[in-house]
């Protein structure tokens, strides 16, 4: 969690405007910069939530989630999986859609073109609930810093590159300079993207099987 105020002022420093005068607007800078991590890092806010259902085979997401990461289990811990497709669905179990709801959910599918859309199957008594991954929609700043961004501290460098990259894109004489708007994007993206490299280097799965091709060479 980073404190607005704080992330603002650090902002209004990097922008050579302390009082806000030239960019009065620099909170809602770092509001896009934090929607633009949810799109190239989405893992950056992601939670698990537990997700009371409607009754039926159609859900929605979350209020405050805008895209489902994975889906884990009904909430008395069995396990629901993916399914590909609603066409693979149609395909094995016509009519799964009208099908009678059950209180424990076995499979799910979800679709990238509706993103705020899922279907599980077989379909849902009202009130039952999943445990799944989403990804959450950043709360938004106030015009004067009030309020916090839900995002490890460790990415504000980021969160404030990204703030001149959009301060920057706002403002008439560097809008016009294409090469210094692009190379504070350029700043912004290097901060994503190398973070991204170290985390799957470092994730267990990446440890995991270093281990074990350690083992195997010393085998």
């Amino acid at each position: 969690m980073i404190d607005g105020t704080e992330l603002l002022a650090k902002l209004r420093i990097e922008l050579q405007d302390p009082d806000g005068t030239r960019w009065p607007d620099a909170a809602d800078c770092l509001n896009r910069a934090a929607a633009e991590i949810t799109v190239h890092r989405s893992d950056l806010f992601s939670s698990t939530v537990t997700h009371a259902l409607i009754a039926g085979a159609r859900q929605t997401l979350p209020d405050s989630a805008f895209r489902l990461v994975e889906v884990i289990c009904n909430e008395d811990g069995a396990p629901v999986t993916l399914c590909e497709s609603r066409r693979e669905m149609d395909m094995a179990a016509p009519g799964w859609m009208k099908s009678a709801p059950r209180a424990q959910v076995r499979q799910y599918m979800y679709d990238l073109r509706e993103p705020a859309v899922f279907y599980v199957y077989p379909p849902a008594q009202g009130g039952i609930k999943l445990d799944m991954i989403v990804t959450r929609r950043p709360a938004l700043l106030a015009a004067d810093g009030t309020g916090a961004i839900d995002i490890d501290p460790i990415f504000e460098g980021a969160l404030l590159k990204g703030g001149v990259w959009q301060a920057m894109s706002r403002d008439a004489e560097y809008a016009e300079n294409a090469a210094v708007v692009n190379a504070a994007y350029a700043a912004f993206a290097a901060t994503l993207t190398g973070d991204i490299r170290t985390s799957l280097l470092q994730s267990p799965k990446a440890r995991g099987t270093a281990d074990k091709a350690e083992i195997r060479a010393n085998a």
